[in-house]
């Protein structure tokens, strides 16, 4: 998650999750959020973002294409250990998992944004990529005062980009860039 101009940037899908790994080294590791909620005890960050979003907070989420599949280095990787007796295939097989898009939203916004990521999908594969812009953005929400807002990317630009930043300026009506800063 970054900050620009006051409009929090979120990056859906794999970015924005961490691994932990389960108790027992043969264990699966977890998807956890990468989010921290800072001082508010008992609250995911999920929470606090919903509620931010509800309380006016201009938010921009990116979605991206085939971002929901998930590979993890096998257990036995990520606690730096081997199992008993000699290493197999297995321990070096990846974890596989599919994550949820929108999982952390209202279901009113997920509905929202699941919508907009199958339009644009379906625009995308009948679309020659040399043809299509770098993000393809909500524009029937553009001069409301809705604070939720989704983008596709349809290429590999990184967020801190001026794309992004003129996206921004676009969709929220915000002046040039002021400010910048990675938040969480």
């Amino acid at each position: 998650m970054i900050l620009v101009n006051g409009v929090l940037i979120i990056d859906e899908g794999a970015r924005r999750l961490r691994w932990q790994v389960g108790p027992t080294r043969n264990s699966h590791p977890r998807m956890v959020e990468e989010w921290n909620a800072g001082e508010v005890i008992g609250k995911t960050a999920s929470d606090v973002i919903r509620r931010q979003i509800e309380h006016g907070q201009r938010t921009l989420v990116v979605l991206k294409q085939d971002d929901c599949d998930v590979v993890a280095p096998n257990p036995t990787a990520l606690t730096g250990g081997q199992r008993p007796g000699r290493p197999t295939a297995t321990d070096q097989e990846p974890f596989k998992a599919r994550l949820q898009p929108l999982s952390w939203l209202n279901p009113a916004h997920r509905s929202r944004g699941l919508a907009f990521a199958a339009e644009c999908r379906r625009l995308t594969t009948k679309t020659a990529r040399c043809f299509l812009p770098p993000l393809l953005v909500e524009d029937e929400l553009i001069g409301t005062g809705e604070p939720l807002r989704f983008v596709y990317r349809t290429g590999s630009i990184p967020i801190a980009n001026h794309l992004f930043f003129d996206a921004i300026a676009g969709i929220f009506g915000t002046d040039a860039l002021v400010g910048f800063r990675r938040a969480g």
